[in-house]
């Protein structure tokens, strides 16, 4: 498998913090080999070993590339940018939910953020000064977040859609 951010491929051996798309090459197809196939999920390499003892490269798939962003009052909202800039708040969880929806003012970004005893100030803080986007949904209010509890985030089949887009429905 190989990763690339855009800039340079990284390969199984690259250290990421945020999902990147995942190509495969297949050589050992005769009559039609697959050079850098595009799977259409994004994934980040894990760097704690197989419970079963095996020395593979393990691969935490985040989903579908198109499921992980979304543009938002002409901006591209990127949910491995949210996670990123929310790392080193204190208790929050690893579970997370962007919602976008219509409002009569314009739209309005909501996170709804696990982790109980967090304080959703020092989140707001986190997420604004972290990522410029988020900095100018926030200075146009646009911006919302909210703590909820652990569980309290809605799963689709086992998942967390990481982006929920409500306007359109």
């Amino acid at each position: 498998f190989q990763a690339e951010d855009g800039i340079r491929d990284i390969g199984v051996t690259g250290v990421q913090t945020c999902a990147l798309p995942i190509f495969i090459t297949h050589l050992h197809r005769r009559l039609q080999p697959m050079i850098r196939y595009r799977l259409g999920d994004r994934g980040r390499r894990i760097h704690s070993g197989c419970s079963c003892g095996l020395e593979l490269p393990l691969l935490e798939l985040e989903g579908r590339s198109e499921e992980l962003q979304v543009s938002v009052e002409g901006f591209l909202l990127v949910a491995d940018k949210v996670a990123a800039a929310v790392r080193a708040v204190p208790r929050v969880g690893e579970r997370f939910q962007i919602r976008v929806r219509a409002t009569e003012g314009g739209e309005e970004v909501r996170i709804l953020f696990e982790g109980e005893g967090t304080s959703r100030d020092s989140l707001y803080r986190a997420l604004v000064e972290g990522e410029p986007t988020l900095r100018a949904l926030g200075d146009r209010g646009a911006l919302v977040v909210e703590v909820v509890r652990r569980g309290a985030i809605p799963t689709m089949a086992g998942k967390t859609p990481r982006i929920v887009d409500e306007r359109s429905t």
